[in-house]
């Protein structure tokens, strides 16, 4: 499956995203839903909507255990593609993952507040930060990296929701070209890349230490 962005006008009609989840989630009380049913269901939305939807319950302080990998996956491969061109394809074994029944009704529940916040404050301005195209490889570089850091499974609070948060950011600010918020969204991703660096100089500095004292 290939999509191509297209130049969108700057003032739309969009369904808001809290919309899409409400039917999404009855439809997913109903049969399972796959990577390729959700993108259907988005109706020709950018797959950054899509990297937005599954970075998102990871922003929480409890995530959805055993999700990190496959979508962490789904994400770091969406992000390599855009940062490479503007299509993406999504491979047939990733357009089968399955999605738990409970995925979106916890998802309402646990971002619920964040994504309404979200919607209120992304919007388009600063068109210009968005159209440069060293800007769009860089978010694609961005999200490919944080995909990759919330597969991580570490028992660590805020490990999966620091990079989860710069991903719905990055993805939803390139989505509606917003300018304002890529930048905020590039920043929250240096900030997550050094929360890891430091954690893992941390933990090779722990391990050093207990095998002087061993």
């Amino acid at each position: 499956m290939r999509v191509t962005r297209n130049t969108r006008p700057r003032h739309r009609v969009r369904v808001p995203l809290s919309v899409v989840l409400a039917q999404l989630s009855v439809r997913a009380a109903q049969h399972t839903l796959t990577l390729q049913s959700i993108v259907v269901a988005l109706h020709g939305r950018s797959y950054l909507v899509l990297v937005a939807l599954l970075a998102l319950p990871f922003c929480c302080p409890i995530p959805l255990m055993g999700l990190s990998s496959p979508f962490g996956i789904a994400i770091a491969y969406i992000g390599l593609h855009l940062s490479i061109s503007e299509r993406v394809y999504l491979s047939r074994r990733l357009r089968r993952i399955e999605v738990p029944s409970r995925f979106f009704p916890a998802l309402i529940r646990g971002a619920g507040k964040l994504l309404a916040w979200l919607e209120k404050v992304i919007r388009p301005r600063a068109f210009w930060v968005g159209e440069q195209w060293f800007v769009q490889r860089a978010t694609g570089v961005a999200i490919c990296i944080s995909g990759l850091l919330l597969m991580l499974p570490l028992p660590i609070p805020f490990s999966n929701s620091v990079p989860a948060i710069a991903i719905v950011i990055l993805a939803l600010s390139r989505a509606e070209d917003d300018g304002i918020g890529l930048l905020v969204g590039g920043l929250l991703f240096l900030f997550s890349l050094g929360f890891f660096i430091l954690l893992g100089l941390g933990s090779a500095e722990i391990y050093d230490r207990v095998l002087q004292w061993w």
